[in-house]
């Protein structure tokens, strides 16, 4: 089946083509009529009263999009349309999301090491680039917080980056969702252990129903350093201390933070960048809070806003550098 016709909640007729584009949850069609539209539509195993009411509190309660008026640009895939298999919008299939260019945007991963972003774009992709690709992220996750969203499941693979420095979230219909109306959440039933937030190491989400805000400031956090340390990992760290550590998660459990050089028996990886050289002393104190004051207190992880200020002013400073 090549193409197939939809409903969305606005009773307006849809035609769908098929991309070859299939996960666990469902499959990509993109719109046959509108180049910047595709659709998730689920299997019908996946389909449930709660998946159907999750995807219309979502439609109905979106974030602000930070990049969306300014650059046109949508940093935040997130549903706009209910869709439906019948014209009595009784048989629900999915939703309509913007689609992302996935020749331009890469996975943020991609553009961890100097290596990999010197052969893909020379020179063109600059300290100043990082920087403002953490801005963006940063902006992205402020704008669903506001709204009373929460990632829960924030990691890499779900960011997509432009050469341009522009940012893309993914995967939204995982995300933990406030219903506007009701104030329902509807709670995020994954997690990625080396983004995992000390308190939640072990969780089984499938059957605990946990608020991820908190644990969203310290994935944050994690996204942010990798970004700007070549892609290590801020709990990264050799030594005396963490010899009985086989694992990231074993060490964010732990909970040293070598990269400020000042716990006995405990060092960076031998091949980090150096830290104090390249991070901003603004940016070193929200580390500090994320990672040493959060692990064990998770209200001192900064929030999105405080992130985005000292981001904000580190490219404002590498840019009159580059001026001189």
């Amino acid at each position: 089946m090549d193409a197939i016709q939809m409903h969305n909640h606005r009773g307006k007729e849809i035609r769908l083509d098929i991309t070859g584009k299939r996960g666990g949850e469902g499959t990509v069609y993109k719109f046959s009529q509108d180049s910047k539209e595709c659709a998730k539509i689920y299997h019908s195993n996946r389909v449930t009263q709660e998946l159907h009411e999750k995807v219309w509190a979502m439609v109905h309660n979106p974030p602000d999009d930070p990049t969306l008026a300014a650059m046109s640009h949508r940093s935040i895939a997130w549903p706009k349309a209910v869709l439906y298999w019948d014209e009595q919008l009784t048989q629900f299939a999915g939703f309509s999301m913007p689609l992302l260019d996935t020749d331009l945007f890469q996975e943020s991963y991609k553009y961890y090491g100097s290596a990999d972003r010197i052969e893909r774009f020379g020179g063109a992709f600059t300290w100043a680039h990082l920087f403002t690709v953490a801005f963006n992220i940063t902006s992205a996750v402020a704008a669903l917080h506001h709204k009373g969203h929460r990632i829960g499941d924030l990691r890499e693979a779900n960011i997509f980056i432009s050469p341009d420095a522009l940012a893309t979230l993914i995967d939204c219909d995982s995300f933990q969702v406030k219903d506007s109306v009701t104030d329902k959440q509807y709670y995020c039933r994954v997690g990625t252990g080396e983004y995992m937030a000390p308190e939640l190491i072990g969780v089984d989400f499938k059957e605990q129903d946990i608020d991820r805000e908190y644990s969203d400031r310290f994935a944050l956090g994690i996204l942010i350093f990798k970004l700007l340390m070549n892609g290590y990992h801020p709990f990264a760290s050799r030594g005396p201390l963490v010899e009985s550590a086989a694992s990231t998660v074993e060490k964010i459990s732990m909970g040293y933070f070598a990269f400020e050089g000042i716990i006995k028996n405990l060092e960076p990886p031998a091949d980090a960048p150096p830290y104090h050289a390249l991070i901003p002393p603004e940016l070193q104190e929200l580390f500090h809070r994320c990672f040493v004051d959060g692990h064990g207190d998770e209200r001192a992880r900064p929030p999105p806003e405080e992130w985005f200020d000292a981001l904000q002013a580190g490219v404002r400073g590498i840019r009159k550098l580059q001026r001189k």
